[in-house]
């Protein structure tokens, strides 16, 4: 439907309209607001500066393509423990069950918990674009989007009672298209470092809305204006910026970036 209306649109006078630019993808647009693609997140070094950790913010709209084979969502910690502001909040960390198969669950840190653990997601996404794979982790409430507003208790309760639930879900969450806000941040995993790339927010795809950022993209490359360009960099000597050019490489991921989450 969506598709109609967009090519309705289109034979409609749309092809002739004035394109406001809508992407930030060019210019000096800042880096969280603007759509760039995986590649360049690798080419830009985003998120490789700074403080460990702190990362960078950025937008890309990218294929789900594969899940990793890790259990998709953890027992969490209901207890409430003290905020480093001073406030209170759930404590999250990753409950034991007393026994195998039991449903008895332990913090390591608050002890048991009369109630149960919360579920919550932990899901390792193999996605694609036009450039290059990677792998990003959604957590908790970030994910639920992948899953049609489904939260990670209501899914493990369907997974438990339905057979053949978790398997459709899974279906049908691959192939579909997401425009996704991500952090991307430094991580180091047996002293070597690599990038850490993990969901902020997940919006299925708005073909309308995609295509008119398409169509003032195709504007730009035929005024000669760059799209979806590798920021300046200061790191040439004497700190004058200078142009880095993208490398153009295969979409296979290397093993320092792009490697499967461990």
């Amino acid at each position: 439907a969506e598709t109609a209306a967009l090519h309705a649109w289109y034979e409609q006078g749309g092809a002739q309209m004035t394109v406001t630019s809508i992407s930030g993808s060019a210019g000096n647009a800042p880096i969280g607001t603007r759509r760039t693609t995986l590649q360049n997140i690798k080419d830009e070094e985003i998120g490789m500066h700074g403080a460990q950790g702190r990362g960078e913010f950025t937008t890309a709209t990218c294929t789900v393509v594969g899940l990793s084979d890790k259990q998709m969502m953890y027992p969490a910690c209901p207890s409430m423990v003290g905020a480093a502001n001073g406030n209170t909040r759930q404590c999250n960390k990753k409950m034991q069950p007393d026994f195998e198969g039991g449903d008895q669950y332990t913090c390591v840190n608050c002890g048991p918990a009369a109630e149960g653990p919360t579920w919550r997601y932990m899901i390792n996404l193999h996605v694609a674009d036009h450039t290059r794979a990677e792998w990003l982790t959604a957590f908790s409430d970030t994910a639920e989007p992948l899953f049609d507003g489904i939260t990670a208790q209501a899914y493990r309760e369907q997974e438990i009672n339905v057979p053949g639930f978790s398997e459709k879900m899974k279906d049908k969450l691959v192939h579909r298209t997401f425009t996704f806000k991500v952090k991307v941040a430094e991580d180091t995993w047996q002293d070597e470092k690599r990038l850490k790339i993990t969901l902020q927010k997940a919006e299925p795809i708005n073909f309308v809305k995609e295509g008119t950022l398409l169509l003032d993209l195709i504007s730009k490359l035929e005024l000669g204006q760059p799209v979806l360009k590798a920021r300046e960099s200061t790191a040439a000597a004497g700190g004058a910026a200078r142009w880095e050019k993208p490398a153009h490489q295969a979409p296979a991921a290397s093993a320092a970036f792009g490697a499967q989450p461990s």
